[in-house]
Formats: C-alpha cells, sequence, structure tokens
C-alpha cells in the first residue's frame, strides 16, 4: 500500500474521538507505570530485607570467625610461651648446678 496517496481527510476520525483516545491511552499507560513502579518498590523492598539479612548473617559468621581466630593464637602463644619458660627454667636450674659445684670447689680449699 502506498501511504503518500493516503487522504486523511477521507478518514471519518473526529477531534473528540482522537482525544478521547489519547486520553485513555494515557490513563492505561499511568496505570501500568504506577502499578509497575509499586511491584519495583515491593522486590526493592524485599532484596534490601534480604540484604540486611545476609549482612547479619555475615557479621556474626566474622565474629565466630575472629573469636576462633584469636582463641587459636592465644593459645600458640601461651604454649610457646610455656615452652620458652621451660628452656629458660632449664637453663637456669644447670647454670644454679654449675654455679653450686664452682663454689662447692673454691671451698674446698678453705675446708681443709
Amino acid at each position: 500500500m502506498d501511504f503518500t496517496k493516503l487522504n486523511l481527510a477521507n478518514f471519518p476520525i473526529d477531534p473528540f474521538s482522537m482525544t478521547i483516545g489519547l486520553v485513555c491511552g494515557l490513563l492505561i499507560g499511568m496505570i501500568l507505570l504506577f502499578w509497575r513502579s509499586g511491584v519495583l518498590k515491593a522486590q526493592k523492598a524485599a532484596l534490601q530485607a534480604r540484604i540486611e539479612a545476609e549482612r547479619a548473617g555475615l557479621d556474626d559468621h566474622f565474629k565466630a570467625l575472629a573469636q576462633a581466630t584469636l582463641q587459636s593464637n592465644s593459645e600458640n602463644f601461651l604454649n610457646i610461651a610455656q615452652e620458652k619458660l621451660k628452656a629458660a627454667q632449664m637453663d637456669s636450674a644447670h647454670d644454679l648446678e654449675k654455679r653450686t659445684q664452682a663454689i662447692a670447689e673454691m671451698v674446698k680449699p678453705v675446708e681443709k
């Protein structure tokens, strides 16, 4: 069909009908827009609630991991400190024994 030869004067559409059609189209468009807007707002609220719940779960998980790590590090530190203390005590006991023997050797000539 050749639209260049189309004469709109041949169509019996009055301006009132066009206005009514336009208004109805706009109303339907606005109704759909507001409905979709409401749906999107509900989805946004649900997603935000889900994000908050996930964030709270991650916070709890992080706190538990931090607590476990701190406990493990504290236990490791105490074990290393005990080992070092035992080694220092053994060295001190050995040193004390050497000094006691040295003093005993120094006192022997005085006792004779």
